[in-house]
C-alpha cells in the first residue's frame, strides 16, 4: 500500500528499488513486539537508516540486544558497527 501525499518526514527516490517515498525500520523483540520504529526518506541507504534506528534506542533497550537478525543489506560495516 502506497502512502498518499501529506505531512511527515522527507521523501526521496531510491533508484535501485525504483521507489519514491519513505522507508521504515523497526526493532522488535523475540515475540515480535515493537521496541522502536524509524521512518526516513527512501534515498537514505538501508545501513544508515538502521544505524539511526539503533542510535535512537535508549540505554535501557541497548543492553537487551543480544542477537540481531537482518538481511544481507546490513552486512559489512554496519555489522561491525553494531
Amino acid at each position: 500500500m502506497r502512502a498518499i501525499g501529506g505531512g511527515g518526514p522527507a521523501r526521496g527516490y531510491e533508484a535501485a528499488k525504483r521507489i519514491f517515498g519513505r522507508k521504515r525500520h523497526i526493532l522488535v523483540d523475540a515475540v515480535g513486539l515493537i521496541l522502536l520504529a524509524h521512518v526516513h526518506a527512501a534515498d537514505l541507504q538501508d545501513r544508515l537508516g538502521a544505524q539511526l534506528l539503533i542510535g535512537r534506542a535508549g540505554e535501557e533497550e541497548q543492553p537487551r540486544l543480544e542477537l540481531v537478525w537482518a538481511n544481507g543489506a546490513y552486512a559489512g560495516n554496519f555489522a561491525r558497527w553494531l
